[in-house]
């Protein structure tokens, strides 16, 4: 692609944009501290076990969760350097908003929202499987 096009321009300026962005947000917690939180939102209720209230409650978290990276995330270092805790930082915005199209996602899915063995019976259709 041409530097000189306009459309790449436009992201070079998008992407400089979010970087300052990260860099200029002074809070206290760090990226990997609200990706873990993220994870656990996911894990409980957009895993193998999920329903649509669960999945309604995991929207919400994540929206909360978005805005506190946003306002009270860590990045330290520089832009202009190999800054890993900036790079990190840019991968758990993407994450943030990929968890919350897989919630929609899977709203939309009535299979989704079914649980493939039954609750509350161990190893419940899995014969001939070794147990763990």
């Amino acid at each position: 692609m041409d530097p000189a096009e306009p459309a790449f321009r436009q992201v070079q300026a998008e992407v400089a944009e979010r970087v300052r962005r990260l860099l200029a947000a002074s809070g206290r917690k760090t990226a990997d501290a609200l990706h873990r939180e993220l994870g656990r939102v996911m894990w409980d209720k957009c895993g193998m076990s999920r329903n649509a209230a669960g999945l309604k409650e995991a929207l919400g978290r994540i929206g909360a969760l978005r805005d506190e990276f946003w306002k009270d995330v860590h990045v330290g270092g520089r832009g202009e350097d190999l800054n890993q805790s900036l790079e990190h930082a840019g991968r758990v915005a993407d994450f943030l908003e990929f968890a919350e199209l897989m919630c929609h996602d899977a709203l939309q899915r009535e299979e989704s929202l079914r649980l493939p063995l039954p609750r509350g019976i161990p190893d419940a259709g899995r014969r001939g499987e070794a147990r763990r």
